[in-house]
């Protein structure tokens, strides 16, 4: 796979857009890219369907539900601390 940009700019994506024809965008079957807002704005303005074409990294996807279970665990731990339960204690890389 490879990258559409050197850099991470809207500038840089929008000019690589700017390159392709419309019958070439119209053909965009599948983007792979990271879950940056800008890389996925630049997709919606130039790509029809953009919605049904972005696929996110699996590397950022797993990043994201690893910080909420993370977050979830906490909160539920020192929710049940409060009430002397200590089912969660030592738990912390059982979850994550």
């Amino acid at each position: 796979m490879e990258p559409i940009t050197e850099d991470h700019t809207q500038k840089s994506l929008d000019g690589y857009y700017a390159k392709l024809t419309q019958a070439q965008r119209d053909g965009i079957e599948t983007v792979a890219m990271d879950m940056w807002e800008l890389s996925s704005q630049a997709m919606r303005a130039q790509v029809p369907d953009a919605e049904d074409t972005i696929v996110f990294k699996h590397v950022h996807v797993i990043g994201h539900v690893g910080k909420a279970v993370d977050t979830m665990r906490k909160s539920e731990h020192r929710a049940l601390m409060a009430s002397g339960d200590e089912t969660l204690k030592g738990g912390k890389y059982v979850w994550l």
